[in-house]
């Protein structure tokens, strides 16, 4: 028999792996809740010979907590802390851009939590979720640290265009034509280069 207990103080998330657990189908998995000191457990165990799939079962239902619950957080604090300077307004703009560069690398991302994930539950029975996010998932944390620098880039590189963009507007409307009609005609080029 092979047995998990997952550890969480958090109501919402015990809920939900009750709810995705209780959506199983696998046949063989036992699984209850029970509090111990400070944490709420869902314990589950599974009777048959099929370990790894049950393994792939339990990790697949972390990384959706990891995402649901985890991921916005982690993506915050790695912003409050790397680029405290900016102010709120900015800061809810780079998380944007953060979801939007998960979204893109989304199956990677997935793949990542889930097989530092699966590496745990090799050699552990008992996963505290927070501990585990915090101090185990270091491939993860690095991956969302770099989604958060290319969000600043690209926030850095659009807010310089729309300046530039006013600064030509301010200069335009600043000096007077000199000409009173211009036509412009587009012609595709090829460049030669010379070797």
């Amino acid at each position: 028999m092979k047995s998990y207990c997952i550890k969480t103080d958090n109501e919402k998330i015990i809920e939900y792996l009750l709810n995705k657990i209780s959506k199983i189908d696998f046949p063989d998995i036992y699984y209850c809740r029970k509090s111990f000191k400070i944490y709420e457990n869902v314990i589950m165990h599974y009777k048959e010979s099929n370990v790894a799939k049950f393994q792939n079962i339990v990790a697949n239902i972390i990384v959706d907590a990891v995402i649901d619950f985890y991921q916005d957080s982690i993506i915050k604090r790695i912003i409050n802390v790397n680029y405290f300077y900016f102010d709120e307004f900015e800061k809810n703009i780079i998380f944007e851009n953060c979801q939007e560069f998960f979204m893109q690398d989304k199956e990677e991302i997935i793949e990542t939590i889930f097989m530092e994930i699966r590496k745990y539950l090799a050699d552990n029975k008992n996963i505290v979720l927070e501990g585990v996010i915090n101090f185990r998932m270091n491939e993860y944390v690095t991956i969302l640290d770099n989604i958060v620098d290319m969000s600043v880039n690209k926030f850095i590189i659009e807010k310089e265009y729309k300046e530039f963009i006013n600064l030509l507007k301010i200069y335009v409307s600043s000096t007077e034509s000199k000409v009173d009609m211009l036509h412009l005609i587009y012609q595709k080029r090829r460049i030669n280069t010379v070797r």
